[in-house]
């Protein structure tokens, strides 16, 4: 189906319907022994009712205008609104890190974010034990 659109006219029997606005995600990559931002990481999101469905990218984020600024070890994108999701952090060298709600908890928990919001986290990755070979 074409639809004509122009202004102050309207179109009888078409309904445009807009989704929600994204939520946006933003925070640090931390090693947990030194404090200092970690250089490579990948995070990843996945839907939980659709897993196949998921996005990964890797700590980026420019700072204003300014696309020589950028805060080492930071990630900021976009995320779906009203949908749970999970969030991993993976780099060599260390354990993967999952969002939970609290340390005590064993196994991830999904987030959910409200239309237009945003969720700033501070992720910190312990560093895998190094195997010794006898």
């Amino acid at each position: 189906m074409e639809v004509q659109v122009s202004d102050h006219h309207t179109t009888p029997n078409v309904i445009i319907q807009r989704g929600l606005k994204a939520s946006v995600l933003e925070g640090i990559v931390v090693d947990g022994t030194t404090n200092q931002p970690v250089k490579a990481a990948q995070l990843t999101v996945r839907r939980v009712d659709r897993p196949e469905r998921f996005l990964s990218t890797g700590l980026f984020w420019h700072q204003g205008d300014d696309p020589l600024k950028f805060v080492e070890g930071g990630f900021k994108f976009l995320v779906p609104s009203s949908l749970p999701f999970t969030l991993t952090v993976s780099a060599p060298g260390y354990d993967d890190w999952y969002y939970k709600e609290s340390e005590k908890q064993k196994t991830p928990t999904a987030l959910i974010l409200s239309s237009d919001t945003t969720m700033k986290l501070r992720v910190v990755l312990r560093r895998r034990p190094i195997k010794r070979q006898s």
